[in-house]
């Protein structure tokens, strides 16, 4: 679950994401579980930063493994 806590963190990006990976419950449930909080921090990520492109860039080459992005 996310924390009110994580949301300070949220400026790292990977950082944040790599902490939500909990290595105790692998499979599917997880996968699921992780994308939908990823979509919801990808979501408060833009609205926390506008103007931050790279904190975005992040998220997404994250999300979205098989699009890396050039930096």
């Amino acid at each position: 679950a996310i924390k009110s806590s994580d949301s300070p963190i949220l400026k790292p990006g990977k950082n944040n994401v790599t902490l939500l990976v909990p290595p105790q419950h692998p499979g599917s449930y997880v996968l699921g579980v992780l994308t939908g909080q990823i979509g919801q921090l990808r979501f408060r990520s833009h609205s926390f930063s506008k103007g931050d492109l790279p904190d975005s860039d992040d998220f997404m080459s994250y999300e979205k493994p098989t699009r890396p992005v050039l930096k």
